[in-house]
């Protein structure tokens, strides 16, 4: 009696890819794009379940959140490293804490940069 093997494939969208390159086989090859394609749908839906989340909170779940993750009251610049109060952030509803990354200054200096070329 022949056993049937089954082959775990992995979980990562860029490991199977790198799998697909090496893939010999038609029917190998059909499995793992089938699985790529699976791979991608179940991430496009997790992100927009999160997104949706996100979205869905209240004023003050955003705050608490906020002080959850800065409680210093204050939170560092992406662009210019400067820590800042909140208030020199723009809100940002899919953010964790509500707030962009970069301060407001930074955030329109990059798109007057942008606006110029």
């Amino acid at each position: 009696m022949s056993e049937q093997r089954r082959r775990i494939y992995p979980s990562t969208l860029s490991a199977l890819e790198a799998l697909l390159e090496t893939a010999t086989r038609p029917g190998s090859r059909a499995r793992i794009e089938t699985r790529i394609a699976e791979r991608r749908r179940h991430n496009a839906s997790r992100t927009n379940r999160r997104r949706e989340a996100l979205l869905a909170r209240t004023p003050e779940q955003v705050s608490a959140a906020r002080t959850a993750k800065h409680p210093t009251g204050s939170k560092t610049c992406s662009r210019c490293g400067e820590v800042l109060p909140f208030t020199a952030f723009g809100d940002c509803p899919t953010a964790t804490d509500g707030l962009w990354n970069s301060c407001t200054p930074c955030t329109e200096r990059a798109e007057a940069e942008r606006a110029e070329s």
